[in-house]
This record gives structure tokens, C-alpha cells and sequence, in this order.
């Protein structure tokens, strides 16, 4: 699904890498369990560890507005760190403009608009309802950093349509 979800506009036979914002090939380069290649992934933009769970059994494990095309070495660079501001930390080095520290990662800044409405949005849906997780935002970083980022980046016609499409 996020072949078709994160499909690259101008390549429709590639994806857009959420962090690199690189064009990656759709088909062959995506991974599976071995990031060590330059092949792209699933991202769990709340990681499971940090409650949304490690099973399909979840429903906010397989929540389409949760998960992204990510570049695989990228993914496990950002592992289960918090979002939040890390400008005093390191740039990464494939990922350029996202910046990172021992316990936060900090999106480059064309994406944090759309992660912090996918954290509103993931907070919302999953309140423990049904046997379901509890999201709780001071796990995955700070409402007011993600209301800055809310309104930082507006909502653009990609992320439009990139929800109508999971909808």
C-alpha cells in the first residue's frame, strides 16, 4: 500500500522517503528485515515500542496514517526517539535537514507539519478503547512542539491527497 500511498509524483514507479525525501525505485529496493542495503521500508512514525504495539493484532500498528516509506538505514537511525527539537544535535548524514540527538529526532522541516497531524490524529483514534492501544502524546514528544510544527508547515495538496488515498 505505501507504494501506492507515498508514490512519487513525478516517478509513479517510485516512492518518496519521508526523512531523505529521496525518489527510491518501488519494487525492487524495498526491504524486508536487512537495512543494511540502500532499500526503503515501513516507518512507524509512532514506533511500536513506544505503544502502538508489534503485531498486526493492533490496529494502530497497521494504521495507513501512521506509516511511511522510509529509507531503511534512516528508519533505524530514528529507532523509537521522541519527535521534538534537536538543532543542537547531529544532522544525519543521508537524511540531510533532519537532525537528531541520544533521545530525539527532529524532521526536516517540510515534513513536520505532517508528522505532528499524524500524531494528533494517532493520540485521537487510539484511546485503549477495545483491547486497542492508549496513545499518549508525552511518550512520543510535546503537544506544543507539534502544534508549532502544525502550523510551521500547513497542509499541502501531497498530504491532501496522500490522506483521501489512505481514507
Amino acid at each position: 500500500l505505501l507504494e501506492t500511498l507515498d508514490k512519487d509524483s513525478n516517478n509513479h514507479s517510485n516512492v518518496t522517503l519521508i526523512y531523505t525525501n529521496r525518489s527510491q525505485y518501488a519494487k525492487t529496493t524495498k526491504c524486508n528485515t536487512d537495512s543494511s542495503n540502500d532499500c526503503w521500508n515501513r516507518e512507524h512514525l509512532w514506533p511500536r515500542s513506544l505503544g502502538v504495539g508489534d503485531s498486526d493484532t493492533f490496529k494502530s500498528f497497521s494504521d495507513l496514517f501512521n506509516l511511511r516509506a522510509s529509507d531503511a538505514s534512516v528508519n533505524s537511525d530514528r529507532s523509537n526517539k521522541r519527535f521534538g527539537s534537536a538543532a543542537n544535535g547531529t544532522e544525519h548524514s543521508e537524511a540531510t535537514d533532519n537532525f537528531y540527538n541520544s533521545t530525539l529526532w527532529e524532521p526536516r522541516d517540510k515534513m513536520k507539519g505532517d508528522i505532528a497531524r499524524s500524531m494528533f490524529y494517532m493520540a485521537t483514534r487510539y484511546e485503549g478503547d477495545d483491547s486497542e492501544s492508549d496513545l499518549e502524546f508525552n511518550t512520543i514528544g510535546d503537544i506544543c512542539t507539534f502544534l508549532t510544527w502544525h502550523l510551521d508547515d500547513p497542509v499541502s495538496q501531497e498530504e491532501v491527497e496522500r490522506n483521501n488515498k489512505t481514507f
